[in-house]
């Protein structure tokens, strides 16, 4: 018989009539039967008694599995297909790696329109629409999936064990991606539990070891109290003069807090971090979808302003010039200081990378008091909000540390996280939060030429310091940061957060930076305008795009601009007063001290106090599904909340501008959103001593044209006509931009998805006859 391959279907319950309806189709097809392929379903294939995610992980990355079909859902994806989504894109990127292929599929049994648009994780991937009753779509799709592998021979009876048998336990390991591989003679990953005085050890292939242990190393343990556990983790597989990697899973406490990364070699005693070796420690098998990159673009800041021996200023430009410098992420990033505004920003901001730097007393992180009065958060509160939020960041924690510092395991925290790095020192010297910072900076530099993040943090910030404690613990796999270095190596996720930039919108750059320049030649010291759109339409983007235009478009007459970014949620249980109040507070001011001020010393930290410039305030709105009405009653509180902070603002030669950038549920809505708040823009002309003077857009944002398109690709000296391969292809830009337009209909969001995705594929879809 031919031996079969398998396509794992991947669907929510809510679909699962639609999709037996499709499997049985496919599995039918003449194509289909002559290569023996078969699909995998859990209807049919669950085995009883083992956890449905290890089943799932265990046969999306069995070598008889070809691809990942997702079936597009009407409703939100599950948390599960989440998951599945993840191991899929884990293999993909491991199998791409190595040479070979694993294909993703995504499909959506009718049109596209009628069902939810493609998970952030494979937003680029290419999709099929029409499925039912398309045999030619059938047919495709088995292609897809079977790709240009040799044909299946047959086998004998005697090769049925190499099958998925399903229902039965498969031998199949799980390899290290390539890049986990490359610079290394031995990788080893043992996921540890402790059952009484009984260590036990399971390595990939699920060998067991174990080791009488009556009582284990504590947090403080030598290199020489750590020599058993060493010989019997590594044995004679540490040859000195070798190169290795260890990963160690675990959720025991009692050996998630041993110090690992004192780990010495069996040979020579030394560290084995000293001989060239990297040593990780984790969550036990637990994975989080897509772990294998990382590429944070939306991180957030928490270093409260009321904490003897921090210097806030100072530290805060540290951070943001490092994101800019190593991880190319622009602008001022979002900062806030009292727990109760943490909270709320995990839930609306939902960062991917969370910044904290406190003091740390009690196994409490000490910020600055809410208007609730409370000030100290624990880790594992920090984790429950975590997971609350359904985010999975990288969390680093920088603190000064009193008593003992960290002694508990924060397994929570850890769970929810895809990496979590603590340093903790245990004086307020400023020698000692220099080396809180330089092996910040340490790290960070390395990463311009290595993304190999849990790597660089255990070479570089987990060698012990006098005085100092260092953690790292992963969840999944060895995490590889997609850095900015070489334009070449930039992210996917920068380089279209750059073509969302500058993409399009002529127009309105041109009125916007036109009416910008002359009130500031005219020293009209307050300006306001607003653009309402919904999510495709990117109106948050627009403060950005304004900013590029005011200050790089045109040298000889360019404007500097400093943001500040204010993340509102207008929602029915939300009081518009206490959220603004919230906003205000931590987007602008520090303790006691006035706009004013806050707004002078920025000017003058960047020598811009005698020059004209502008001071924007991007009031970033998300407005929820029925609450477009509400909109006019929260900008008049803003209006009541701002007349306090900004009367009295006097700057020499800047403007203050307040942008409005609302984002409704519907693009039906935006108009008259749009129109109702340009109202509330003319009564608030006299709202402060002095007139602010709205910039008034009468329209919603509208999709773009393809000659805005074609503009964008032949402007800029034709930088992106270059980066983006169009000549190597013989591509001309207008042709290929009129295409881009008629695919999208002219929405922002798919434009920068569709060009990003052709210039990744060589433009074969583009190209193809």
């Amino acid at each position: 018989m031919t031996k079969p391959r398998y396509i794992f279907l991947s669907h929510n319950s809510t679909d699962k009539p639609e999709l037996l309806r499709f499997a049985d189709a496919l599995v039918k097809r003449p194509l289909a039967q002559a290569h023996n392929l078969q699909v995998w379903l859990d209807k049919t294939n669950l085995e009883h008694g083992v956890q449905y995610t290890n089943q799932f992980a265990k046969y999306i990355n069995h070598a008889d599995t070809c691809a990942f079909l997702l079936f597009m859902p009407r409703e939100p994806i599950r948390a599960y297909v989440e998951y599945e989504i993840g191991i899929a894109l884990d293999r993909h990127l491991g199998d791409k790696n190595d040479d070979k292929r694993f294909p993703i599929l995504p499909v959506y049994p009718g049109a596209r329109s009628g069902r939810i648009e493609l998970p952030e994780a494979i937003r680029t991937f290419n999709y099929r629409e029409y499925v039912y009753d398309d045999v030619e779509q059938m047919d495709a799709i088995i292609t897809d999936a079977l790709g240009n592998l040799s044909p299946v021979g047959a086998s004998s009876a005697g090769d049925s064990a190499d099958f998925i048998e399903m229902g039965k336990e498969s031998p199949a390991r799980q390899a290290p991606t390539g890049e986990q591989r490359e610079g290394y003679d031995v990788w080893l990953s043992w996921v540890l539990t402790r059952k009484g005085n009984e260590l036990q050890a399971e390595d990939d292939g699920r060998n067991l070891r174990t080791l009488s242990c009556a009582e284990l190393p504590g947090i403080d343990a030598t290199p020489e109290q750590l020599l058993p556990l060493a010989i019997w983790l590594l044995g004679e597989q540490a040859i000195d003069g070798i190169k290795g990697r260890v990963r160690i899973l675990t959720d025991a406490p009692e050996l998630a807090m041993l110090p690992w990364h004192r780990l010495p070699h069996p040979q020579t005693g030394k560290p084995l971090l000293d001989s060239g070796w990297v040593v990780e420690t984790g969550a036990g098998r637990s994975r989080l979808p897509g772990f294998s990159t990382l590429a944070p673009h939306t991180p957030l800041l928490v270093i409260p302003a009321n904490q003897q021996g921090i210097v806030v200023d100072k530290h805060c430009s540290l951070v943001e010039n490092y994101l800019e410098a190593y991880l190319d992420i622009q602008g001022l990033i979002p900062r806030i200081k009292t727990p109760q505004s943490l909270r709320r920003e995990l839930r609306l901001h939902q960062p991917d990378l969370l910044y904290i730097y406190a003091r740390f007393e009690g196994e409490q992180l000490q910020l600055d008091s809410g208007s609730d009065g409370e000030a100290s958060l624990s880790l594992q509160t920090l984790g429950e909000w975590i997971a609350d939020a359904g985010i999975q960041p990288v969390v680093i924690i920088n603190v000064i540390g009193q008593g003992k510092g960290l002694e508990h395991y924060p397994h929570l925290l850890v769970q929810e996280s895809r990496l979590v790095w603590i340093q903790c020192t245990f004086s307020r010297k400023d020698s000692n939060w220099a080396d809180l910072e330089k092996n910040l900076s340490e790290v960070m530099e390395r990463t311009a030429n290595n993304g190999d993040l849990s790597g660089l943090i255990a070479q570089q910030a987990l060698h012990p310091r006098q005085r100092m404690q260092s953690f790292v613990w992963m969840n999944g796999k060895t995490p590889q940061l997609q850095v900015a270095g070489s334009q070449q190596k930039r992210a996917r996720q920068f380089r279209a957060a750059l073509l969302k930039v500058m993409l399009g919108r002529v127009a309105l750059k041109d009125q916007m930076a036109g009416s910008i320049q002359r009130h500031s030649s005219q020293h009209i010291p307050l300006t306001t305008y607003a653009v309402t759109g919904d999510a495709k339409a990117c109106p948050h983007d627009v403060p950005e795009q304004i900013r590029q235009r005011l200050q790089y478009d045109d040298p000889k007459n360019s404007l500097t601009v400093v943001q500040y970014y204010f993340h509102i949620t207008i929602a029915a249980d939300e009081d518009a007063l206490d959220v603004l109040e919230v906003a205000i507070s931590e987007g602008i001011l520090h303790g006691s001290e006035y706009p004013e001020v806050i707004f002078n010393r920025e000017l003058k930290r960047r020598g811009l106090s005698h020059q004209e410039c502008c001071i924007a305030l991007n009031w970033l709105f998300r407005v929820e599904e029925g609450q477009e009405a509400a909109v006019s009653g929260w900008l008049d509180t803003w209006g009541t909340s701002m007349r306090e902070y900004l009367t009295q603002v006097k700057l020499e030669k800047a403007i203050l501008i307040n942008a409005f950038c609302l984002e409704v549920h519907d693009e039906r809505h935006a108009q008259s959103v749009q129109t109702s708040v340009n109202k509330e823009l003319r009564n608030l002309r006299t709202f402060t001593a002095c007139p602010m003077v709205p910039i008034i857009l009468k329209d919603a944002l509208s999709k773009l044209e393809a000659d805005e398109i074609n503009d964008f690709l032949e402007s800029n000296q034709r930088y992106w006509y270059n980066e983006l391969k169009l000549p190597a292809h013989k591509i001309d830009p207008w042709v290929f931009a009129e295409w881009v337009a008629e695919q999208t209909g002219g929405l922002f969001e798919t434009t920068v998805n569709l060009i990003w995705k052709q210039y990744q594929r060589d433009y074969q879809e583009y190209l193809k006859p």
